[in-house]
């Protein structure tokens, strides 16, 4: 047979090959060829042009490239099973193919309200975003709300009020740094307690979901977004809540932790917590130390569990906790360990208990304690007790005369005997305390309301509404940033999911995400003001200091410049009027 001799057959192959053909990623792209050990080009010319092989990239790779948001973005490349990097590189940026989620979206898209709008969405396991490219847009998914239902209802324009804060904030110069942390009920799973108690399948969702209104306008019962009633014995619930508590701008969760002479109770969240680090968020605990009782109190009467308290069981307290406080994810403040007692008035020796705790903390190499007194009962100053500060703990200290509303409301329950107080009233009260001269940490609550606990004997603060909540929060948030250093401007919210108590910023059918989105706003609210606060903030404490001038310059010319901006947008609006 007539053979073509080597060197010309190389040459006639590679005057057919294309003038762009790459050897390298044709190997590259076609491992089985690579594998085989053939000829590259010769490969292509007996068999890859035929079966339209790739043989070279047309891009490179972008930086912010995600395989998974391009499958996701393109269900033919994955029903092909071909690999998205070289499909984008080989034929993607040719056609002009989106890999990222922007790409796709409206401009006006919300992850927030399309969440709101679709509740089934928070419990599909993916991102607003991407749920509306994957399915939301061909099922003519709503992701913003109609101009009749923002006119009829405070709560959607209230949605368009606030922008969406990052929790990738980055500390800046001016020392502002706000904290979160809100208190975690975990009791939302069964316990052999509670079904002894209460009947079989007992959990908090039991009492939430029998609650009726006891007056005209009582939103009672509350009902979770999506009618999420979870149960905690799953740990994917808390690694779900820690992902979105962080979204909004929660720093940790603060557990209670229900210890009774060495029995404990409720403890599987915490436990599992401590098992799974996938609930990624900083966390510390509050031992709820009085006895648990029939009426939810803590008193004398109807005791279910008794808490006997000694030096011997305050220490053997501390012990069993040691396995919480040497976890890499429990807070500090001020690099101390933070531990937190909701009645420091029932030990019997306070100050000697605080000792005790400090010595056994020390000697299992941890560092120190910062203690921490619930506002219980007449608690001020924590000092005399042993303790480093105070947390304020609304509604304990608001059940007052002036917090009554104008008006009585129109009842539906003949037994009732409780209390109505208003909320925007106890928002004004909160605000008028004087700052003590020991380290208070304040509190707030985004509404109470425990008829769910006690149908006929509640305490009641109506009228609680998103908007008034971030007002309470974001005046909180600056009297902190303005009165104490960096490392203690922290804040309790009262609280993350007391279902039963009308108190939890986890969404609800009445208010979706709002309470979440009023905690943002705050936030931001605190830190785009960040600069004048931080100069108020250090020519109130460090009165002479070298800086001192130019700080006075400074938050001068910034309300001159607020001053100026403030006369512009006046007079913008008011030739606006007129036009009109």
């Amino acid at each position: 047979m007539f053979r073509v001799p080597r060197r010309k057959q190389e040459t006639k192959q590679r005057a057919e090959l294309p003038a762009d053909f790459d050897a390298a990623a044709y190997l590259e792209l076609n491992p089985d060829v690579k594998k085989a050990g053939e000829d590259p080009a010769g490969h292509y010319l007996a068999f890859g042009r035929s079966e339209g092989r790739p043989y070279r990239y047309y891009a490179e790779l972008p930086a912010d490239f995600n395989p998974d948001v391009y499958l996701a973005l393109h269900p033919d490349v994955k029903k092909a099973r071909h690999d998205p990097t070289v499909h984008y590189r080989t034929h993607g940026a040719l056609e002009g193919r989106a890999y990222k989620i922007e790409d796709r979206l409206p401009s006006d898209f919300s992850a927030d309200v399309y969440g709101e709008l679709n509740p089934d969405v928070r419990t599909s396991g993916l991102a607003p975003d991407l749920h509306y490219v994957i399915f939301g847009e061909a099922e003519n998914r709503r992701y913003k709300y109609d101009e009749q239902q923002l006119s009829n209802n405070l709560a959607p324009t209230y949605r368009y009020s606030i922008q969406h804060y990052s929790s990738d904030y980055k500390d800046d110069a001016f020392a502002i740094d706000p904290k979160l942390i809100a208190f975690y009920l975990p009791q939302f799973h069964r316990v052999k307690e509670n079904d002894e108690w209460w009947g079989e399948g007992f959990t908090e969702w039991t009492n939430v979901r029998k609650a009726k209104p006891n007056y005209v306008g009582h939103p009672q019962p509350h009902v979770p977004a999506g009618q999420d009633y979870y149960d905690l014995a799953d740990v994917a619930v808390q690694v779900r809540q820690a992902r979105l508590a962080k979204e909004y701008g929660i720093s940790a969760f603060c557990y209670y932790m229900y210890w009774f002479n060495g029995r404990r109770v409720l403890e599987r969240p915490l436990d599992q917590m401590l098992a799974n680090r996938t609930v990624d968020i900083p966390f510390c605990i509050c031992w709820a130390n009085e006895n648990w009782t029939r009426t939810w109190d803590g008193k004398a009467n109807d005791v279910l569990l008794a808490q006997v308290h000694s030096p011997e069981n305050d220490r053997r307290f501390i012990l069993d906790a040691m396995k919480y406080l040497k976890d890499p994810r429990y807070l500090r403040i001020d690099g101390r360990l933070v531990l937190l007692v909701y009645r420091t008035d029932l030990l019997p020796d306070c100050k000697e208990t605080a000792a005790i705790w400090r010595e056994e903390v020390r000697r299992a190499g941890l560092g120190e304690l910062h203690l921490c007194a619930v506002q219980f009962y007449g608690i001020t100053d924590p000092t005399p007790w042993g303790f480093d500060a105070a947390v304020e703990f609304p509604p304990h200290g608001w059940l007052v005369q002036e917090n009554l509303p104008d008006t009585r409301p129109e009842l539906l329950n003949d037994k009732f005997n409780g209390y109505v107080f208003d909320y925007d009233k106890s928002v004004d009260y909160a605000l008028r305390k004087p700052i003590p001269d020991y380290r208070w940490y304040r509190g707030v609550f985004p509404g109470w309301d425990n008829t769910a606990r006690r149908q006929d004997t509640p305490h009641i603060f109506h009228n609680s509404n998103p908007l008034a909540f971030e007002r309470w929060l974001t005046e909180v948030l600056r009297q902190t940033v303005l009165m104490a250093p960096r490392e203690h401007q922290v804040v309790f919210v009262n609280a993350w999911n007391e279902w039963a108590e009308g108190a939890h910023l986890e969404p609800d059918q009445a208010n979706g995400m709002l309470n979440l989105m009023a905690v943002n706003a705050a936030l931001k609210s605190i830190r785009h003001e960040s600069q004048p606060l931080a100069i108020l903030s250090r020519l109130r404490r460090f009165g002479e200091y070298p800086e001192r001038s130019r700080d006075e310059r400074l938050l001068l010319n910034l309300l001159r410049g607020n001053e100026q901006s403030t006369k512009v947008l006046t007079a913008m609006l008011r030739n606006k009027g007129s036009a009109e």
